[in-house]
């Protein structure tokens, strides 16, 4: 028996028992119909376990939707995590092009010149005998090396008190320039 059939024959069922159908005489009249309507209240067992299957299916069902729409979720969102870093080391590249070009290349020369002492004019000297040549290291490459310096994680050759007092003052812009001016010595 299907659902709307049970519901049917319940309702049918409630209709016979409030009408009177049942031998009732020598109650009194308000306990027939608490027995009546107590009597329509009850479900039968076989009701009460279908209904109870198909909650449970429902459930089964919503919990495997839920996790399946967890998983694309968590895939969605690696993608757009990696799309925000590339797009952020776009934004860098950019923003570091203009940067030199703002200043019409000008910005990592300035900032050069305190440099050049120890590294010569054309980045070509090692810096009191004791450094490599800087000239054309890429410009990731001094990025890196500048940052560790100015942490005070970077001592080359005993070098790294000296080289952190000439970049602790550099701002992030700062490196970057003067690294671009340097790679393209």
């Amino acid at each position: 028996m299907n659902m709307k059939q049970t519901l049917l024959f319940s309702l049918a069922m409630v209709t016979l028992l409030i009408a009177g159908c049942g031998n009732e005489d020598k109650k009194s009249t308000s306990e027939a119909r608490e027995q009546k309507i107590h009597r329509a209240q009850e479900v039968p067992l076989e009701v009460k376990t279908s209904v109870l299957d198909r909650v449970n299916k429902s459930t089964s069902r919503a919990e495997k939707m839920a996790e399946e729409a967890k998983k694309e979720v968590d895939k969605a969102a690696l993608v757009v995590k990696k799309e925000a870093i590339k797009t952020t080391q776009t934004v860098k590249q950019v923003l570091a092009k203009d940067i030199v070009g703002q200043a019409g290349g000008n910005t990592g020369k300035v900032l050069y010149a305190k440099c050049s002492g120890c590294h010569g004019l054309d980045g070509k000297s090692k810096a009191l005998g004791k450094s490599a040549v800087i000239a054309g290291q890429s410009a990731d490459e001094l990025i890196e090396k500048l940052n560790a310096y100015k942490a005070g994680k970077r001592n080359v050759a005993g070098m790294g008190t000296l080289m952190k007092g000439q970049v602790v003052s550099l701002s992030e812009s700062d490196i970057l320039a003067v690294a671009q001016y340097i790679s393209g010595l």
